[in-house]
């Protein structure tokens, strides 16, 4: 079996586009810059200085504003240590899901809508998860970079607008399916 993952030796085995693997490929680099001597101290104390400046930050906002607000040093780290492509889903569910927690609020069926809205929601991250671990078995097994791949005339712009509409009509729906069947519940 060959591996397909970003940093591996051999990466471009069956794919020039490996699949995504920065929590590997950092460990990997931080491993490789240690052994060789020619890791960049300067910039993990830069990263730990903005992380003490981060989570100063956050205590003077949470004092200040007594609790009202703050700053998310984790989620500052986090976004800057992954993908945008990794990140951009969460900022968007996280919006999601604050605006239906929103319209909840005060319904007889709220409480109820928003935990399985939260159920819902997190068996999406499980699915994405099993996906991609059936994707990667599927690529290796076929041996092709791309095996789910449709040809089509449409360009990739195209194609990406078509599935971000596909995508947000089926979470706008499960969170409908959500509302309602709270209610039903709560009758």
């Amino acid at each position: 079996m060959r591996t397909v993952f970003a940093g591996a030796p051999n990466a471009n085995a069956i794919s020039d586009q490996p699949l995504a693997a920065p929590q590997a490929t950092l460990i990997s680099t931080l491993a490789k810059g240690v052994i060789g001597g020619d890791l960049h101290w300067d910039l993990i104390g830069y990263g730990a200085l903005i992380g003490l400046a981060l989570v100063a930050l956050d205590f003077i906002l949470k004092k200040s504003s007594k609790r009202k607000y703050s700053c998310a040093p984790l989620g500052v780290g986090l976004a800057i240590y992954l993908p945008s492509a990794v990140t951009s889903p969460v900022v968007v569910g996280a919006i999601g899901g604050y605006l239906f927690e929103r319209a909840m609020r005060g319904k007889k069926h709220g409480e109820a809508a928003s935990r399985l809205g939260v159920l819902v929601m997190s068996g999406f991250i499980v699915g994405e998860s099993l996906f991609n671990v059936a994707l990667a078995g599927l690529i290796v097994l076929t041996n092709k970079g791309e095996p789910l791949a449709i040809a089509n005339s449409m360009s990739e712009a195209t194609t990406m607008l078509i599935a971000v509409a596909v995508a947000a009509a089926v979470v706008v729906g499960l969170y409908r399916w959500s509302a309602k069947s709270a209610s039903a519940i709560e009758a």
